[in-house]
């Protein structure tokens, strides 16, 4: 039998896909660029600090609050799974 690793961005996906809804925009966008969801490649807290004019450490806490909206806890998801 084959074990599939899930990896933390796949996981995200799926609760980002099923609740970015009740994201703001900025939310949104901020998330789907950090973890690469737009398509492209994945952007750093600096980079999109950068795009945003905040720091870095803003857009961490942006990120986080985000994933919380979305129903995502990393406590959750500490132990792998297979």
């Amino acid at each position: 039998m084959i074990k599939k690793q899930v990896t933390e961005a796949q996981r995200i996906f799926v609760f980002f896909k099923k609740n970015s809804r009740k994201l703001s925009a900025r939310e949104r966008d901020i998330v789907k660029s950090y973890y690469g969801f737009n398509g492209s490649f994945r952007h750093s807290l600096q980079d999109l600090g950068e795009t945003y004019q905040v720091t870095r450490e803003r857009i961490r806490q942006i990120k986080y609050e985000a994933l919380n909206k979305i129903g995502y806890h990393q406590s959750l998801w500490k132990r792998k799974i297979h």
